[in-house]
């Protein structure tokens, strides 16, 4: 079973703010003709309304020509999806040149604030047959299937959260394996939630976020996956 990452996503999500449905198109033309903007004309091509499940216009997406990288600005979070080969050159893209202008040209500039939760997730496909993985999950008890999900999460309280009171922040690992009979999908999505919310992101240490979130892939996540293969 062999892994390759495909994609990096990282989101941050804000207080729910209604405001941002109405001015999200005009973030959207802001960034796109600002020459300091990595989401620029020459690649970011194309917009869309992001809807809610009543219909509602909740927010905008900006697309590449292909539709595999984009930002989303809408009233709950503002979302970054990179494809990817190598994670430690997109992981310094992101640090260094999309997360300055998003948290300065975007939160700071159009006033978003009170920030409840960070997420990246990083995306795989797995080639080869998903079969000995069913056999380990299911104790041998099926050794084949034709389409399947099996997911899970699970919680870890942040440390300085136990001592100090009022402080409720904890992480939170979500793993998604994914299979049907022509593709092997594999996500692992690592959250960090702010109870209380944090007012702006200059209190944010992100580049601490995206190393321990590497690490928790590497250490937990592959991990894992390896040992599986290796049973």
């Amino acid at each position: 079973m062999k892994l390759e990452i495909k994609k990096i996503s990282l989101g941050l999500r804000h207080r729910r703010t209604f405001r941002i449905s109405e001015i999200a198109g005009s973030v959207i033309d802001y960034i796109v003709h600002d020459n300091a903007s990595p989401f620029n004309l020459d690649y970011y091509k194309k917009t869309n309304a992001i809807l809610d499940n009543f219909g509602e216009n909740k927010g905008r997406i900006l697309l590449d020509e292909r539709g595999d990288n984009s930002l989303v600005v809408d009233i709950d979070s503002v979302i970054l999806n990179l494809t990817t080969e190598v994670i430690d050159d997109t992981l310094k893209e992101i640090k260094e040149k999309y997360l300055p202008y998003i948290t300065k040209n975007i939160h700071k500039k159009f006033e978003i604030k009170n920030f409840n939760r960070l997420g990246i997730v990083y995306e795989y496909e797995i080639t080869g047959e998903p079969n000995h993985l069913i056999s380990r999950l299911t104790n041998s008890t099926f050794f084949n299937a034709q389409t399947g999900l099996f997911r899970f999460s699970t919680k870890e309280i942040e440390q300085k959260s136990q001592i100090m009171q009022k402080l409720l922040d904890y992480k939170n690992y979500l793993i998604a394996i994914g299979f049907d009979e022509d593709t092997l999908k594999a996500k692992f999505d690592y959250q960090f939630y702010f109870q209380p919310e944090i007012g702006s992101t200059g209190d944010i240490d992100f580049d601490r976020f995206i190393d321990e979130s590497k690490n928790k892939l590497e250490t937990k996540f592959l991990s894992w996956l390896n040992n599986e293969e290796q049973k």
